[in-house]
């Protein structure tokens, strides 16, 4: 994606997250991002959680389910167009 043609506020920064969102806040304490080993080994329970059919790879239901029963982040749950964009893009 190109970030020179977008505007300020469509580009995620540092500078221009709002440190005080509720929103912003529940995800930082929900998705393990830190490349810590404990937080890697999240990611690898999440994902076997998720992945369902144990195929190794996550379809756009999974991740949706996932995100709603496994993570519990209903905010992201109900911003389906963008979780599903992010998918095809992935």
């Amino acid at each position: 994606m190109d970030h020179a043609k977008q505007s300020p506020e469509q580009v995620m920064t540092k500078e221009n997250i709002r440190p005080l969102d509720p929103v912003w806040d529940e995800l930082r304490t929900k998705l393990p991002w830190h490349k810590s080993e404990d937080e890697r080994l999240l990611r690898v329970k999440y994902f076997k959680a998720i992945d369902l059919n144990k195929n190794g790879m996550l379809s756009l239901a999974e991740i949706e389910k996932g995100l709603r029963d496994v993570i519990q982040l209903p905010i992201l749950f109900e911003l389906k167009p963008v979780i599903k964009r992010a998918y095809q893009n992935a």
